[in-house]
């Protein structure tokens, strides 16, 4: 049996260009399991009594693939306003979704690395004497994938949908 070193393995990876080094380097994030779903269980309470949110939506690294910020926003406050929710941008509690990607820069590779995310970050009263600070109240699990840049955007749009149905859910478990 043929082994290589830590040096040969490395220089074969480094060697292979900008192509496979990246996703090497990553392929672990994909397999990991994210804790947000276990904090989320706890924070729900934090969500009682919440009466409106503002919406933010961060994905302008995801436009090559297709993926918009203004209309994935108004999806987002759609499904808001569907359950009830109020959508204000004074709101003292903003929901924020974050969907980031990473295109490999190989012609000869068509692969975009994602990650997906939502949170809810509330400004409340803190500390003595008091001062109002932003704390994330809520978080959804991360979806942390890859893919061929071909039909990614539906698949990214159904994870942030996924993630805001996560919210709405705790949502409505909090406040019935």
């Amino acid at each position: 049996m043929n082994r290589l070193s830590c040096f040969t393995v490395w220089r074969r990876l480094t060697s292979l260009g900008r192509t496979i080094f990246p996703i090497c380097l990553f392929a672990p994030l994909f397999f990991m399991v994210s804790v947000g779903g276990a904090e989320a269980q706890l924070s729900v309470k934090t969500l009682k009594g919440l009466g409106s949110v503002a919406v933010s939506v961060g994905s302008s690294s995801c436009l090559p693939v297709g993926l918009n910020e203004y209309t994935t926003k108004t999806e987002v406050e759609l499904r808001l306003r569907q359950v009830g929710i109020r959508v204000e941008d004074s709101s003292r509690a903003a929901l924020n979704v974050l969907a980031l990607c990473y295109q490999v820069k190989d012609p000869r590779v068509d692969i975009v690395a994602y990650s997906v995310r939502a949170y809810v970050k509330q400004f409340t009263l803190w500390g003595k004497p008091s001062e109002f600070v932003d704390v994330i109240t809520w978080q959804s699990l991360e979806v942390i994938g890859a893919g061929s840049n071909e039909g990614l955007e539906k698949y990214i749009r159904d994870k942030i949908q996924d993630r805001v149905s996560e919210f709405l859910n705790a949502y409505l478990a909090a406040n019935q």
